[in-house]
């Protein structure tokens, strides 16, 4: 799939799901973490992958397990903000 055929679905889809599918395609992640991901896991550009969800269940990572990922793409950024702050 290109780049313009995910953006083209992405603008399709209602917010927090576009954002999913943009997260999805720019940070290499997984879907259970990335469903996992809280406010409290992106401190300035930096997100922190700190539990995952599989089957519903809440899985919290150890240090260990934990990654820390720079998120570059300033779209994406911004909506991962925007997102953490209509959570409040």
């Amino acid at each position: 799939m290109t780049e313009q055929q995910m953006l083209s679905i992405s603008a399709r889809l209602p917010e927090s799901y576009s954002t999913l599918v943009l997260l999805l395609t720019r940070i290499p992640i997984r879907i259970e973490e990335a469903i996992g991901i809280e406010e409290s896991d992106l401190s300035g550009h930096i997100l922190t992958i700190c539990r995952v969800v599989y089957e519903g269940k809440v899985y919290n990572l150890q240090g260990n397990e934990q990654r820390k990922i720079p998120v570059m793409d300033t779209d994406l950024l911004a909506r991962l903000k925007n997102l953490s702050a209509g959570r409040k």
